[in-house]
């Protein structure tokens, strides 16, 4: 707390002295409205989720509601009235008032509270006041990627998979699965899918890699600082974001059809030159060790990770420590990055949109062709060990006066669950989750908030159920058996043929919409690569939804879900 703050005054203490730089300004200016521009310029495409968000959002402001194209002239209008001189007033007057402010902060902040006083925060400011501190240097912007392409490089195989789905095997190893939505957005979203994730790392490793993605992703990549990537970003309308699960890691960028090739630009630096900002994985760094010291002020994480590592006996669940974070350096976690994506025989590129095939093929050997092996490739992963024994948790140290239960059940299913089990599983579910809510919130009424959900881990060959919800905590034991009663009868009972037409139904609107979507279709090839190793087991879903029948999901169930072999109980209760 007292080296950020530290931080925080020296920045405020400079821009004191020296203020702000037209060049710094005209750049801020330029980012925000190339992105408002280009939100007028998609406009069609815009999500009505986005719409829902922005209209609630008004009302509760009590602001009025304005359209890309409003928001957008506004602020062309608004932007020249700032200049770096009433940047500096508006400065001094938010400087004038902020005594409130830093009290609030300070007394609203429990960590903060314990470590600095609203006198010792003046105190520390004055001090930098009085310093010399030498003036920010605006390092200018260099807008361009350069990519060392190979000439070597080409595609040496190519398959069809399915109608409007082909695969492409790249020189290098890499494979390319090129698939064409139904709709007509003008978006093109490649993803990398790597096969090695955090699990690929040692114990003392395993959770400082999504940390390590995280300021990677928000550094610069190639020659392009951190500030200048966000500024080459909107003025070639691209996005870019990743995720490091166990097993695997995305790397997603979004482009346009009419103008893909800064995706593929973008894709290959982030891959092959990806840098690392010091000042934020310092930050990032800082504020893990924090979350670290003040767990205990955080009841519902601090008992989910104990439920976590209740259901596995694997050091990689641990939490580190904080000399193990700190030593942790950025160097480290550059490197730690890197390795995710360190051969491209382990990649695989799904690209969708409405491009053609032959404008994409030499972009695709140009950019992704050209991608080395590493010296020092990452092993695959293994799956966390799972525990043998049966276990319950209970922490006493929920603020609220409301019980919080989960229920792990883990079945081994043996045999890799295919597309039509998983499905006959979800319709199951479907129908279990609405007698929960039935039986435990609504008839029971001492449930607020009742879940049910199945997931399936590939690489382990298991099927975990999670049974959760928030309770009155004086029925937190009387609701859990009945919940569990009513998982019984429902597995006796199987599923109607009412249910499974309304899951047929709502699963083939689902499809259709998904047809038209670039970004759903690039999510369930992805999928289906990780789950079913085959980018091509969704296309037989349709098929596979007609196929259904009362009796074989019911047969399905009682297979895979009669005979749980662990089950973790955990019950997080008030103080």
């Amino acid at each position: 707390m007292q080296d950020a703050a530290n931080a925080l005054m020296a920045e405020l203490a400079t821009i004191d002295q020296h203020g702000f730089s037209a060049e710094e300004l005209d750049d801020v200016k330029s980012t925000r409205l190339t992105w408002l521009k280009n939100a007028v310029d998609q406009q069609a495409e815009r999500d009505l989720r986005m719409l829902t968000s922005r209209l609630a959002s008004s009302s509760l402001n009590n602001t009025p509601f304005l359209s890309p194209e409003e928001t957008y002239q506004l602020s062309k209008r608004l932007w020249q009235q700032i200049t770096v001189q009433s940047l500096a007033e508006k400065w001094q007057q938010l400087r004038k008032n902020q005594d409130a402010f830093w009290e609030q902060m300070v007394n609203n902040e429990v960590a903060a509270k314990k470590a600095l006083s609203p006198a010792a925060i003046l105190a520390l400011e004055k001090e930098y006041a009085n310093k010399k501190l030498a003036a920010y240097i605006f390092p200018g912007r260099n807008l361009s990627l350069t990519v060392d392409a190979d000439p070597q490089a080409e595609i040496s195989s190519k398959e069809t998979l399915a109608e409007n789905l082909t695969s492409l095997t790249l020189s290098n190893g890499a494979r390319v699965i090129l698939a064409k939505s139904a709709g007509e957005e003008q978006k093109l979203q490649i993803t990398a899918v790597s096969n090695k994730g955090d699990l690929s790392f040692p114990a003392q490793q395993k959770s400082l890699i999504a940390l390590a993605n995280k300021a990677v992703s928000g550094s610069g990549v190639g020659e392009l600082s951190s500030s200048s990537l966000k500024r080459w970003s909107a003025e070639n309308s691209v996005t870019m974001s990743s995720k490091v699960s166990g097993m695997n890691t995305l790397l997603s960028v979004s482009a346009r059809t009419n103008n893909p090739e800064p995706g593929f630009q973008l894709i290959n630096q982030r891959i092959t030159h990806s840098t690392i900002n010091d000042n934020i994985w310092a930050s990032l760094q800082n504020a893990q060790i924090q979350a670290l010291k003040t767990l205990d002020q955080r009841p519902a994480e601090k008992f989910a990770q104990q439920m976590y590592e209740k259901r596995y006996a694997d050091d990689r669940t641990k939490l580190l420590q904080e000399n193990q974070i700190a030593q942790f350096t950025a160097a480290d976690a550059l490197a730690a990055d890197r390795q995710l994506f360190s051969s491209p025989a382990d990649i695989t590129f799904v690209i969708v949109g409405n491009v053609a095939e032959d404008k994409l093929v030499a972009l695709i050997t140009r950019y992704l062709g050209s991608i080395k092996h590493s010296d020092s490739p990452l092993a695959a992963g293994k799956p966390l060990t799972r525990a043998t024994d049966n276990a319950s948790v209970t922490v006493k140290e929920q603020n609220e006066p409301v019980a919080q239960v989960s229920q792990w059940k883990r079945y081994d299913s043996r045999t890799p669950v295919n597309l039509a089990t998983r499905m006959a599983l979800d319709a199951f579910n479907v129908a279990l989750a609405k007698d929960l809510r039935v039986n435990i919130r609504e008839q029971a009424s001492g449930a607020y908030s009742v879940s049910s959900r199945l997931s399936v881990d590939p690489q382990a060959k298991d099927i975990s159920h999670l049974l959760a919800f928030t309770c009155q905590p004086e029925r937190h034991d009387e609701l859990l058996t009945l919940a569990n009663e009513v998982m019984v009868k429902r597995l006796a009972k199987g599923i109607s043929e009412q249910e499974l037409n309304e899951y047929q139904q709502n699963v083939q609107r689902s499809l259709d919409i998904q047809q038209r979507s670039v970004q759903q279709l690039a999510n369930t090839i992805v999928n289906s690569l990780i789950q079913y190793d085959d980018p091509a087991a969704w296309t037989e879903q349709e098929q596979l939804l007609k196929q259904m029948t009362v009796e074989n999901v019911n047969t399905a169930v009682k297979q895979y879900l009669s005979h749980p072999v662990n089950t973790y109980t955990g019950v997080l209760l008030p103080k």
